[in-house]
């Protein structure tokens, strides 16, 4: 069989607090360690080679699940072209311990849709919508207890946006889906560039 002929298959792998991709694990380690936030954000995960590789080859997995899909976010460099995202469903995973699983994905979806409080413009403060989104977004299983507080940390610069974007921001970060959020270290930097993208949108 000639060289033209064969078809080589490639393991890629991706970055879980940036999403920056590659084809070979060196590179995917060598990224992780020379970026700060991203170093910072791994904290002990960079002492066990073996599991970060599994997490990044597992969020490869996520970000390849369909290949046709839009980009779920623009990178982060001036200049670069939006890579394509999944079209994210939830994974039949236990929930965090206490907290109930979700029947389907969808059926959580709409429970955030409902009952919200109609939409304040004005900045200086965070939208009780997205308050409220966050805690049923805990009680549903989709967040821990830590991930709250982590992302309440941001609440200050949150607030620095119009309510809309917000609540825009907070549906796209939550739109990644169960199995996508759990494979995320650093979830207030990906409500970070939600927030950046949904501000420019």
């Amino acid at each position: 069989t000639s060289a033209a002929m064969t078809i080589a298959v490639r393991k890629t792998y991706v970055c879980p607090t940036c999403g920056e991709s590659f084809t070979k694990w060196g590179l995917c380690l060598g990224h992780v360690r020379a970026s700060a936030s991203c170093r910072e954000a791994l904290g002990e995960k960079l002492r066990d080679p073996d599991a970060l590789q599994e997490l990044c080859r597992v969020s490869a997995g996520a970000s390849t699940a369909e290949p046709n899909t839009n980009a779920l976010l623009p990178p982060s460099g001036p200049g670069g072209n939006a890579a394509p995202a999944p079209v994210l469903v939830a994974a039949p995973l236990a929930p965090a311990t206490g907290l109930e699983a979700p029947s389907t994905f969808t059926s959580v979806l709409a429970s955030f849709s409902r009952s919200l409080p109609e939409l304040d413009q004005s900045k200086g403060t965070v939208s009780d919508a997205v308050k409220k989104r966050f805690i049923r977004a805990v009680r549903a299983g989709y967040l821990t207890e830590a991930d709250l507080r982590e992302l309440r940390s941001k609440y200050e610069e949150l607030a620095g946006y119009p309510h809309e974007v917000q609540l825009e921001a907070v549906q796209k970060f939550m739109g990644m889906g169960l199995w996508r959020l759990r494979c995320i270290a650093s979830k207030s930097a990906w409500l970070q560039r939600c927030l950046a993208f949904c501000s420019r949108t």
